[in-house]
């Protein structure tokens, strides 16, 4: 053992395996002396002026195209009459040919193969007098490639046709196809023809040959000695300077003379040439041309470069598009076009008009790393909205994507959260942005009739609308951002602050530019106060400014479609008001219909606003006008401003709500004084950004090696403590406050976001078991209506801690409701009895331990009066019941039988509970006799049900075959697989189908299928494995102990038998089934998997992958469970009790990774990269005695650790 006593750090054992080494051996021998490795360059545009040459190139070849199809009358309406520049950078620009040509054929057909089949409905037309048709034809026979040979002169149309048949995959065949045929007119006739009924093979042709035509007369201009390539002086510098220190150089362009064009300009000897990946080498490796990033990440690759060590330089909307997308360390955009604000829409960090821009380009960009590289990673920023980004898209999927970004973009204090939603914009239904402001103890219940029957849905409600602010200038309209000409448009929410920050530019009807930058936040200081700051400035104008700020609460609950039918109204006004002096008031009530058997109370809730208006930073006096509509209260105010002025607006918001003083003066009175001596914005921002400090310097996560992957766990952390916040007084739903999918409602989903709040905030996670906790009385009568024992938690908990799952469910599929029996899904309180269990083993916590013990053996004792003994096998079953699965209701739809995550996480449930029950009576039995007393049961009645339960969990029933995989069900080995569906055919929405892709497709295959008029419960298909969830939930190790437990031998290798057979039965139909298979996985040794998984997972809010989905609400348990197995997986921790091991193992893409954890009262500072583990050990929580000998297992070897000593280990 080594000791350096400067630094008090211990060095210990030396590594057990070699380390990959980060990069490969430079095959320069000057040593790279900057934070970056590699540079990357895009050619044309970037390195050579060749962009004229190639626009020129393009406007000949499509203006031509143009023109035919205008002479034979194919050009469709509103299409543009000739190819411009706009249309360049748009569609051609950076992309392979072949992309290119197809993007702008696309846009000429206003649709996808519009165009084509346009042109293949005429082909078949043979008047004489249509002769205008031809001038298309002589376009697309203009250039035969040389040595084209002819067709045979006795070729049939059907030899022709099968001939066409055999190519239909193979676009370059289908072209020479077309050339031989062109040489014949004959052939050209019958090859005509079997196109017109083959639009997809003669669109491939039309794209083949407009491409080619342009690379011909490219080929000519480059064999012309008169013309001349230019370079760019300060790009070729720069190259020659990086080479000189040790930076490696690359070209990745997808044009296929790359080569020709670097020696023309004599620049070819500057790089190695199998660092030149081409359009040709893009098409022998089968790469994806740009926007995708592969040629860049195989530049890297052949380099020996890891992504984020790379630097990419790109002039091309795609090109820059694809840096990102490939997560590369910086992204430089060249705008020679002057198009800088869609280089940054599209992911440039940095945009320049030339290198030359830079006085020490390699230096700049060298700081750039070290001060900037993580800062943009620590916030979620959007240039631009979806609108303009891609304007031909479905307007239904560009809202769907912008009230995403406003959902991941919300703000909040565990308390309220309120989305990020534009200020000026009317909420209706053709808004294109959902505002949002949700309470975490605020839900209403109102009555809907479906199909004749009365449906009650318990809603979380959307509450007062606090962020109104808007303006405008002099007599005009007031402000709508997208109503208008947008110069630019931003939106940045900063993790570290809790704040969110938009900025835009816009030009109006008679030229007035004007910027406005607005900023808001809810505190973290004060969970009832949030703030607004608005200010204006007149860029080429003065004007007299009009500002209106308001509280709105005139609005429906509408963020989801599926719910349109339902009745949505939950709020009504009970007052509203202000005063001269920027001070107004709205007070709203939620309004519960009459439910039988409840007693459904309205709450309250009182929005305090105060404005406080400055110009050029002095405060004014302004004279407020107050406007009064039911639900609603706007201030508005004048002001003369000057050109280069700006008016600002202070908005100060106290939010309070109440249940039992509806009418009374308390609320209205607490939310006056939340905001009544604030002035300022930065008065509200700055304590609550020193709270988010501290949350940060705990629970924050380090990586390096991965940009996307590190803002999306800082993304993760956000939300997790957004909500798992001091400040929350009820439970956390699936989706946060952020939408209103599943209606604010408690799953068991928790048990993937408990443990990451536990990990950092114990005494949150305590607040929440004890919310449910206080569910208990609903659980044991719920348990008691179905004549069970115990505590029976609802599937979908409501306010009150009863069951609100819905019995009627909207199929957007089929656009029909379905039954829905998912309340059937018990598992719920195996979930609450895992996150009890796993907080006391996690925190050590005594104080919660009654409470804990009492929530644990009354759901044991549920689970244990549902087991029936079937006393020919002398195994008991659990009938009735629906796994994690979902897409598995049981015949008749009352529930499957021995479900395998029930019946496994029961087994374990109950010994923990045998467990703890020892532990209460050695050090607390008082504890244990109020748990006791509270359950209604002697402690002698209790010894015997031990005894009984010990023989359930030893003789629980599971259907396991000869391999050892673990049925889902009972029924599970019965139903239909992959095997017995392929070849078969539904109808599904008119139009025939393939079952397979119907049943085993990602998604939810539950809907595709009942839509087809089947039933799930026919087929081998689960949302989420259920068997492979309780591995997620134990791991290998112990599902096998458990199941021996239970009475069955697995295999040796049953966790891959159970994967191999499971995952392809599994359509992913929910965000959790990523994460959870994804850690799964990588205990089975499947690393690659596993990664793909889990990356789907991290990645899956900011990508949106179950199809707009976000925009109703973020998914805060595959965030949770990312989180989580960034310590379990990554890390390696694992601890059972006082013993506690770690043995990292780090993706990959990952080069290090740091974090802290608190378990048992110490905290855990982790740190671990290619070469070395760290780790320092310090007492937090005092109320824990310290221990004086910790003792660790490190990557498998037990050491003995000091407090507030930092050791170093070899990895």
């Amino acid at each position: 053992m080594h000791v350096d006593p400067k630094n008090d750090t211990k060095t210990i054992f030396s590594r057990s395996a070699e380390g990959t080494p980060v990069e490969n051996v430079s095959l320069n021998p000057t040593p790279c002396m900057y934070e970056f490795a590699a540079h990357i360059y895009d050619l044309d545009g970037v390195i050579t002026s060749t962009e004229k040459l190639h626009f020129e190139g393009w406007k000949e070849t499509f203006d031509k195209l143009i023109t035919s199809l205008q002479e034979s009358d194919l050009l469709p309406q509103g299409a543009p009459e000739q190819f411009k520049a706009k249309h360049y950078l748009a569609y051609v620009d950076g992309k392979p040919r072949y992309d290119g040509v197809r993007s702008f054929i696309d846009a000429l057909g206003a649709g996808d193969d519009c165009l084509v089949s346009k042109v293949a409905g005429k082909v078949l037309d043979k008047l004489p007098e249509n002769r205008r048709f031809s001038a298309f034809i002589q376009f697309m026979t203009s250039r035969i490639k040389e040595n084209t040979s002819p067709l045979s002169q006795t070729i049939t149309p059907g030899e022709l046709d099968s001939l066409t048949e055999q190519h239909v995959d193979a676009p370059e065949k289908l072209a020479e196809l077309f050339d031989q045929c062109a040489l014949n007119a004959t052939h050209l006739d019958m090859l005509l023809k079997i196109l017109a009924k083959r639009p997809a093979a003669l669109g491939s042709i039309i794209v083949r040959k407009v491409g080619d035509i342009k690379d011909t007369w490219i080929n000519d201009r480059l064999n012309d000695e008169s013309i001349e390539i230019v370079k760019f002086q300060h790009t070729v510098d720069m190259i020659k300077e990086a080479k000189k220190n040790g930076v490696k150089v690359a070209i990745a362009s997808s044009s296929k003379n790359a080569k020709k064009i670097l020696k023309k300009a004599q620049l070819f000897d500057l790089f190695d040439e199998h660092l030149i990946i081409d359009g040709i080498v893009r098409e022998e490796m089968g790469l994806n041309g740009k926007p995708a990033p592969d040629i860049f990440v195989e530049a890297a690759k052949r380099m020996g470069v890891a992504v984020h060590r790379a630097i990419v330089f790109e002039d091309a909307n795609s090109g820059v598009e694809a840096g990102k997308k490939g997560n590369f360390g910086l992204v430089v955009g060249l705008a020679r076009a002057g198009n800088q604000q869609e280089l940054r829409k599209y992911g440039a960090d940095i945009v320049l008009a030339d290198i030359g821009d830079m006085q020490n380009p390699l230096q700049e960009m060298n700081s750039w790393y070290k001060e900037k590289l993580q800062e943009t990673c620590k916030r979620l920023t959007y240039i631009g909205t979806p609108m303009e980004r891609d304007p031909e898209a479905d307007p239904e999927i560009l809202k769907a994507g912008f009230r995403a970004e406003q959902a991941l973009q919300a703000v909040g204090n565990g308390y309220f959260c309120t989305r990020g939603a534009d200020y000026e914009e009317r909420q209706g239904p053709d808004s294109w942005g959902y505002a949002g402001t949700y309470f975490s103890t605020v839900r209403n219940t109102r009555k809907s009739v479906i199909e004749g029957q009365p449906v009650y849905n318990e809603d979380l409600v959307n509450g007062i609308n606090w962020l109104p602010v808007t303006f405008k200038i002099d007599d005009g309209d007031w402000f709508q951002p997208h109503e208008t000409e947008l110069l630019s448009y931003e939106k940045d929410l900063d993790f570290r602050t809790g704040s969110f920050t938009r900025t835009l530019s816009f030009r109006s009807q008679d030229g007035k530019e004007t910027e406005v930058v607005a900023r808001h936040c809810v505190s973290m200081a004060d969970k009832y106060l949030a703030a607004v700051e608005y200010s204006v400035t007149p860029i080429n104008y003065s004007g007299v400014i009009t500002v209106k700020a308001g509280l709105h609460a005139d609005h429906i609950n509408d963020g989801v479609a599926r719910y349109a039918k339902l009745d949505q109204q939950h709020l009504k006004g009970i007052a509203e008001g202000g005063e001269d002096n920027g001070t107004s008031f709205l007070r709203v009530q939620t309004c519960p219909s009459h439910v039988p058997g409840k007693d459904l109370k309205p709450v309250e809730i009182t929005a305090a606003a105060r404005i406080v208006a400055e110009l050029e930073g002095k405060t004014l006096k302004s004279a407020f006008e107050i406007s009064k509509a039911d639900r609603r209260v706007d201030m508005s105010f004048s002001q003369k401003v000057g050109q280069g002025q700006m008016l600002t607006v202070h908005k100060m918001v106290g939010l309070h709500t109440h249940k039992n003083s509806i009418g009374k003066g308390g609320t209205p009175d607490k939310a006056h004084n939340t905001v009544a001596n604030i002035a300022s914005f930065s008065e509200v921002l700055e304590p609550s950004a020193v709270k988010w400090a501290e949350i940060w310097d705990k629970a924050g996560v380090e990586i390096v090696g991965d940009r996307l992957g590190q803002q999306a766990l800082n993304l993760a952390t956000y939300h997790l403590f957004v909500m798992g916040s001091e400040h929350n007084d009820g439970g956390i739903g699936p989706r946060g406050l952020t939408g209103e999918t599943y209606r604010g409602h408690e799953f068991w989903d928790d048990i993937l976001y408990y443990p990451g709040i536990s990990l950092q905030s114990p005494l949150v996670t305590r607040s929440l078991l004890g919310h449910r906790y206080n569910g208990l009385k609903e659980a044991r009568k719920a348990a008691h209506e179905y004549t069970f024992q115990g505590a029976m938690y609802p599937w979908q908990a409501g306010i009150e801690g009863d069951e609100q799952t819905q019995v009627t469910r909207f199929n957007p599929v089929s656009g029909k409701w379905d039954p829905d029996n998912s309340c059937r899904q018990r598992h719920v309180s195996l979930a609450i009895a895992y996150n009890v269990l796993d907080f006391l083993e996690t925190t050590g916590d005594v104080q919660f331990r009654g409470m804990g013990t009492e929530m644990v053996l009354d759901i044991c004792r549920f689970f244990t009066s549902m087991c029936e003994l079937d006393s020919a096998t002398g195994k008991y079953s659990i009938d009735g019941v629906m796994g994690p699965n979902e897409f598995h209701e049981g015949m008749e739809k009352r529930g499957v039988k021995d479900n395998s995550y029930t019946n496994i996480m029961l087994a374990w449930t109950l010994e923990k509970a045998e467990y703890l029950v020892a532990e209460l009576k050695v050090s607390g039995p008082a504890e244990l006799e109020e748990a006791y007393r509270n359950i209604g049961v002697t402690a002698g009645e209790m010894e015997k049900a031990y005894d009984h339960w010990r023989e359930i969990r030893q003789n629980l029933s599971l259907d396991l075959n000869e391999e050892g995989v673990i049925a889902n069900h009972s029924e599970w080995f019965n139903l239909k697989g992959p095997d017995e569906v392929k070849g078969l055919k539904v109808l599904l929405d008119g139009k025939e189908q393939e079952l397979y892709s119907v049943v085993y497709n990602s998604g939810r295959a539950d809907r595709r299928i009942r839509a087809a008029g089947m039933d799930p419960d026919d087929y081998q298909i689960q949302k989420q494995a259920d068997t492979l969830m309780a591995y997620y939930n134990l791991g290998p190790d112990e599902i096998k102990r458990v199941v021996k437990m239970m009475g069955y031998a697995l295999p040796k290798d049953h966790l891959l038998k159970n994967l191999n057979h499971h995952l392809p039965r599994t359509s992913h139909g929910s965000t959790l089934s990523y994460i959870t298979h994804a850690m799964v996985l990588a205990n089975a040794g499947r690393t690659a998997d596993s990664w793909r998984f889990y990356r789907q997972a991290l990645v899956s809010d900011l990508s949106d992958i179950q199809g707009g989905t976000t925009a109703e609400g973020i998914h805060l348990g595959v965030m949770g469970g990312c989180l989580k197995g960034v310590v379990t997986n990554f890390a390696g921790f694992n601890w059972h009790g006082d013993k506690l091991s770690i043995n990292p193992d780090l993706p990959e893409e990952w080069k290090s990774l740091k974090f802290s954890v608190l378990i048992r009262g110490d905290r855990y500072h982790f740190e671990a990269s290619g070469e070395d583990l760290r780790l320092r050990v310090k007492q937090e929580d005092r109320t824990i005695p310290g221990k004086e000998n910790l003792v660790i297992v490190v990557q498998g070897r037990p050491v003995t650790v000091d407090y507030d000593v930092a050791y170093t280990y070899k990895r």
